[in-house]
């Protein structure tokens, strides 16, 4: 069962398990992260695999996860004989950025809310679902 608020105001949580809750990361997926973006240069799955001490169909999967929050981005590396794909890791003042943007358009959402409670003739504010509300977006923006 989810948190109530209540429940999550009174918690005490770290920094970590914030980014990894705020995009449903698990341990592991933020460590992937924090592992490509303390690489100097871009890294190759194969490369991440052999970090994480994973198997390369794991590593996909973490890869996978963490693009689709927009947290890693693709870009060419080149091994001495091949380009192939590697991933450099979003800066986290950005990531930070686009998480207070998120909690400032959801305390709005609520806000608004709240202040239709309040007011019992006034229609309650919008709850239909933007793209602030679909995993992976905001990054975007």
């Amino acid at each position: 069962m989810a948190q109530t608020i209540k429940e999550m105001v009174y918690s005490t949580v770290s920094p970590e398990e914030v980014f990894e809750s705020f995009y449903g990361l698990n341990h592991r997926e933020r460590q992937t992260y924090e592992e490509i973006l303390a690489a100097e240069e871009p890294l190759s799955v194969e490369t991440i695999a052999e970090r994480m001490d994973c198997s390369l169909s794991t590593a996909y999967r973490y890869v996978d996860a963490l693009e689709t929050h927009n947290l890693v981005h693709e870009t060419g590396l080149y091994d001495g004989e091949y380009l192939k794909s590697g991933y450099t890791a979003t800066e986290p003042a950005v990531i930070a950025e686009h998480m207070f943007d998120y909690v400032d358009f959801k305390y709005q959402k609520c806000e608004r809310n709240i202040e239709a409670i309040a007011n019992r003739n006034e229609e309650p504010g919008d709850c239909e679902e933007t793209e602030w509300d679909r995993p992976g977006t905001f990054l975007s923006h």
